[in-house]
């Protein structure tokens, strides 16, 4: 459920941010909320104190959200974070 959560909110920044026509205006968006984005690296560092996730999972998503500086970045992240659900949830099996 912890994983869903932060993969839910990464869409939701990911859909405020294409929510915009063009590239430009795009790229203004992903500015306005990119310290929210990038908040996301102590949500889960607070996550993992709590134990809801793991130091595997804690190391995976917060590299991967410093890797976000743009909102194209923005759109492979959340490409990246399905397929790892994808196979988390195969391997769950």
């Amino acid at each position: 459920t912890q994983l869903r959560r932060f993969y839910d909110e990464l869409v939701m920044w990911f859909e405020k941010v294409q929510f915009e026509r063009t590239p430009a205006e795009r790229q203004a968006k992903y500015d306005e909320v990119a310290p929210f984005i990038q908040m996301l690296v102590a949500k889960v560092a607070y996550a993992r104190g709590r134990g809801h996730v793991d130091e595997n999972f804690e190391t995976l998503f917060a590299h991967l959200v410093r890797q976000i500086n743009d909102a194209s970045s923005l759109k492979h992240a959340k490409l990246f974070m399905e397929a790892f659900m994808g196979f988390y949830k195969a391997q769950e099996k």
